[in-house]
């Protein structure tokens, strides 16, 4: 294994540490409000909601009496666990309003978490994938691996959350792959000209010594 094979699989090493970090905040964050949502029956959170006024424009809840004190919006973009913790807190001293508000804005926050590690297993994908076909010479098993397990993170993702779909990916197909031609420059150092790639070449080819 040469020093540019080690340099890549210790950099995605990293950052996969980092998105499997994140990923399982975010589960942990789901599992804590899935378990808090069992303290009250539905039609109390069906009746808390119903009470609820929202403005569209800011996110702002304001019930019948006064308004929320809780910044959830600020705080689900900083720790989504910290969020369920407080959302839990709601529900435990029969604050429906505030636990309604805070998991309004914890779905929000999750679903943007969940979209941001996609599009990360997705460039990290296609610059392997361009990598690859403006530097034959340095293919190798390992280069094979990083292709194939980032393949699989993506697949892990749409099956832990539904919303992921084809036509997500399809909707950021072209800034991600802009996004993995400049990381693919800077990781060789050098000019690659500009190329597209297609579903079949990111999702479906092989990519194998033994094919090249």
């Amino acid at each position: 294994m040469d020093t540019y094979d080690s340099n890549r699989i210790a950099v995605d090493a990293f950052d996969d540490a980092y998105v499997s970090r994140v990923t399982n905040s975010n589960r942990e964050a789901g599992d804590l409000v899935r378990q808090s949502m069992l303290l009250w029956p539905k039609s109390r959170l069906g009746e808390a909601r119903d009470e609820s006024s929202y403005q569209a424009d800011n996110r702002q809840w304001s019930p019948a009496l006064g308004e929320s004190c809780m910044k959830w919006q600020e705080l689900a973009a900083t720790s989504h666990y910290q969020t369920a913790v407080v959302v839990k807190q709601a529900l435990q001293r029969g604050d429906m309003h505030e636990a309604i508000l805070g998991l309004e804005e914890l779905i929000d926050a999750l679903s943007r978490a969940d979209q941001r590690a996609l599009e990360h297993h997705l460039i990290r994908l296609m610059q392997h994938i361009i990598e690859w076909k403006v530097q034959p010479e340095r293919r190798s098993r390992s280069w094979v691996a990083t292709i194939h397990n980032a393949r699989e993170a993506i697949r892990e993702l749409q099956e832990d959350t539904l919303s992921l779909t084809a036509d997500r990916i399809r909707h950021r197909w072209d800034t991600c792959l802009r996004k993995a031609h400049r990381e693919a420059e800077g990781e060789i150092d050098r000019d690659i000209p500009q190329m597209g790639l297609s579903w079949e070449e990111v999702f479906e080819a092989p990519y194998t010594l033994e094919a090249n």
